[in-house]
C-alpha cells in the first residue's frame, strides 16, 4: 500500500476561515488514506512552533500555499513560501499556491508555479465555490497518484538493477544490450507521467496566454519588460516540457 503523502499548508492567521473550508474539502482523501493534512493551528501551548513548522514542513510531500491578500502582505508566509520552493528545488516535493482571493500574485517568489484551481481563476471568482474546490482536490488526487507512480517507478528500476547486477558476468554492457519492450507496469507508469506532463503544459500554456493579454494592453515600461520576461520564462519551461513529452511519447511507441 503507498505511503500517505503529507501535505502541509502555508496559510495567514487571518485566513483561518478559508483554511478550514479548504481542509473541509480535503478531508475525502484523508479519509481514503490517501494523505494526511498539517498546519501551523495545530500547534498547542508548549510546543516550539518553529520547530513544529520545520519538522512538518521536512517531511511534507506537497505544500499547499493558501495564497489571498493577507498572505501576500505577511512576511511570515512568504517566508514559509521560500522555504518550500528550495526543498521542491531539493527534493521531490509539490509547491502548489492555491487561490483562493483575487490577488496580484504572478510577481511573486511562487509566481511561476502552476496553480490550483487549474484555470488560475481563484475561488473567490467561481459562481459555485464548492465546484472550485473540487477542482482543487482532483488536482491535488492527480498529484498524489504521479508521487505513488514515481515511487513505485523507482522501485520498479532499483529491483531490476538488483537483478541483473546479481546474476553471472554479463557478455556485453548494458547499453548494448537489446530493448526488451515495455512491461504493462513500466507503461502505466510513463502513461501517468505523460498525462501529468501534459496536463502541466495546458496550464502553462494558458498562463502564457494570460500574461501575453496583459501585455497586449500595457504601456508601463516596467510592467511591459516584466511580462515579455515571463513570457520569456514561460517559453523556456514549455520547450522543456515539449521536450520530455516527445522523450515519453518515443518510449511509448
Amino acid at each position: 500500500m503507498a505511503k500517505q503523502k503529507e501535505v502541509f499548508i502555508a496559510f495567514d492567521k487571518e485566513d483561518s476561515a478559508l483554511l478550514k473550508e479548504l481542509e473541509k474539502h480535503l478531508r475525502p482523501l484523508e479519509t481514503q488514506g490517501l494523505i494526511t493534512v498539517w498546519d501551523a493551528t495545530k500547534i498547542v501551548g508548549g510546543m516550539d512552533w518553529r520547530q513544529a513548522i520545520n519538522q512538518h514542513m521536512g517531511a511534507a510531500d506537497i505544500v499547499l500555499l493558501l495564497v489571498s491578500a493577507n498572505f501576500m502582505a505577511s512576511d511570515e508566509a512568504i517566508e514559509l513560501a521560500k522555504q518550500a520552493i528550495e526543498k521542491g528545488r531539493r527534493q521531490n516535493v509539490r509547491v502548489i499556491p492555491v487561490l483562493v482571493q483575487q490577488v496580484d500574485w504572478t510577481y511573486s517568489i511562487f509566481g511561476n508555479l502552476s496553480p490550483l484551481p487549474a484555470n488560475g481563476r481563484p475561488v473567490a471568482s467561481w459562481k459555485d465555490r464548492n465546484e472550485a474546490y473540487l477542482d482543487v482536490v482532483q488536482g491535488i488526487r492527480q498529484i498524489v497518484s504521479d508521487l505513488d507512480a514515481l515511487v513505485e517507478g523507482n522501485a520498479a528500476s532499483a529491483t531490476s538493477a538488483g537483478d541483473n547486477s546479481s546474476g553471472g558476468a554479463s557478455t556485453e554492457p548494458p547499453s548494448l544490450k537489446p530493448p526488451t519492450g515495455l512491461t504493462p507496469f513500466r507503461r502505466h507508469v510513463l502513461e501517468e507521467k505523460l498525462k501529468e506532463r501534459q496536463g502541466t503544459w495546458k496550464r502553462k500554456n494558458a498562463r502564457k496566454q494570460r500574461i501575453q493579454q496583459e501585455l497586449d494592453i500595457e504601456n508601463d515600461p516596467t510592467r511591459i519588460f516584466r511580462y515579455e520576461e515571463q513570457i520569456k520564462q514561460e517559453n523556456e519551461e514549455l520547450a522543456q516540457l515539449e521536450s520530455e513529452i516527445g522523450q515519453i511519447e518515443q518510449q511509448l511507441q
